[in-house]
């Protein structure tokens, strides 16, 4: 009969000093009637893994997602044996928080190795590893998004366009100004918050900084949301994600978080939009407002897993190729059924 999770710990406690993981591991194996696969001991309701350092700050490579993955139905512990102390840390895939580039996809062909990523009080190791499972079942989707208006045009986007093209209006020599900014993050950021920035102090401040030539800009800081302007109508809510695309430039933008799409979208009344700025050789701004699933920039968006963590479905980028195009010759066509398909191809990550 397996012991109880506590009576783990408090035997690897027990044996604090013992500096030597195969006699801990051979200690403990025996006293609670451990079974050894590989270097994983195991019972029903958890299982371990034995590793040393001389401090307390080691590689956290501790073993393959291939094995890992066996024991993602219980507690996975981490115990590193220092001359000191034996620390214990939980390891499910679930607090995985990189993984290698080989295993992007997290299939059933899993390759590379696991950092172990989650430390603190061992009492709180089992309501830690629930917590982790229902977070990651929050993430499923039983039943596909019904983004019945983003998948249409829909008949307030010229109120929309017109709104955002009225800030650009107002502030293109200061986007021209900002599009000189050889940082790409600043100049986006810089950019999209000239557009769509709420606290009209910092733009008045952005904007002086520009226009005098100042090597620093006040610092400030935009939010980490899916879109950066929202706008209620009466069928529906939108959110709009400004990106700046220097024309001259060859560059795939980041998208946006695949789960933080799904969740928005999850709401019938949820419509998510790019407003594309384009800034050309001959200095001049050109936009364009399109839905996320426009035909050509859905067929443009790159799904990427690598360093995704295991409790994400990841991010996804554009080919910059595409959006030059799109802002060169606009185009709000929509293919119904491919937006479905790409909907099932990102739940199903």
């Amino acid at each position: 009969m397996c012991e109880p999770l506590e009576t783990l710990l408090q035997l690897i406690r027990e044996n604090e000093g013992i500096n030597d993981k195969a006699r801990l591991a051979k200690l403990v194996s025996e006293t609670l009637g451990l079974t050894k696969d590989r270097s994983v001991f195991y019972c029903t309701d958890y299982a371990i893994r034995f590793s040393s350092s001389a401090t307390r700050n080691f590689g956290n490579t501790v073993l393959s997602l291939s094995n890992l993955r066996k024991y993602d139905d219980r507690p996975f512990i981490v115990c590193l044996v220092t001359p000191a102390r034996n620390f214990c840390l939980i390891a499910n895939s679930t607090f995985l928080k990189k993984i290698s580039h080989s295993s992007q996809e997290l299939g059933d062909r899993l390759r590379g190795q696991l950092a172990s990523t989650c430390r603190g009080n061992e009492q709180h190791f089992p309501i830690r590893y629930e917590v982790r499972r229902r977070r990651r079942g929050c993430r499923e989707y039983s039943r596909l998004p019904k983004p019945r208006h983003s998948v249409r045009r829909i008949s307030d986007a010229t109120i929309l366009k017109s709104e955002l093209d009225k800030q650009v209006a107002k502030y293109k020599n200061e986007i021209l100004l900002a599009a000189l900014i050889e940082n790409v993050n600043v100049r986006g950021r810089v950019i999209e918050y000239l557009i769509a920035g709420e606290d009209e102090r910092l733009r008045e401040r952005l904007i002086a900084a520009l226009n005098s030539g100042q090597k620093g800009l006040p610092p400030f800081k935009t939010d980490n949301t899916l879109g950066d302007y929202q706008r209620r109508f009466d069928l529906y809510d939108t959110e709009t994600d400004v990106k700046t695309k220097i024309m001259i430039l060859n560059s795939n933008p980041k998208a946006y978080n695949l789960d933080k799409v799904l969740e928005f979208l999850a709401d019938a009344r949820s419509v998510f939009m790019f407003y594309f700025v384009g800034v050309d050789s001959e200095r001049n701004v050109s936009t364009v407002l399109v839905s996320m699933f426009q035909k050509d920039l859905l067929g443009a968006t790159i799904l990427l897993r690598h360093w995704a963590g295991r409790n994400s479905r990841g991010v996804s980028q554009f080919e910059g190729t595409t959006i030059n195009r799109l802002i060169e010759q606009p185009s709000a066509a929509i293919d119904e059924t491919k937006a479905r398909e790409f909907l099932e191809r990102v739940i199903a990550l």
